[in-house]
């Protein structure tokens, strides 16, 4: 039930706090990480990374079977998001 929660707090959210994430699933934050990392590794459908220094979770859109290429520009801003 938790990683359907995830799932779908992923629809809605680009961005989101661990801690929110946490309690929008109704789970301490360690039981929302652990959840989200499984979804990740086992490739559910769920993409994801997480900044703990900021506990920032950021979900990459365009997961799934309809997963198309990135542009040159967005990759280039992806990449500055992530250096900084």
């Amino acid at each position: 039930m938790i990683q359907h929660n995830i799932r779908i707090i992923q629809m809605y959210y680009g961005r989101i706090k661990l801690a929110r994430l946490a309690q929008l699933a109704g789970v301490s934050v360690e039981l929302a990480e652990k959840e989200l990392c499984d979804l990740v590794v086992r490739k559910t459908g769920v993409s994801a990374k997480i900044n703990r220094m900021q506990g920032i979770v950021v979900f990459k859109k365009g997961t799934g079977a309809a997963t198309t290429e990135k542009s040159t520009n967005e990759a280039l801003n992806e990449w500055n998001f992530d250096v900084r």
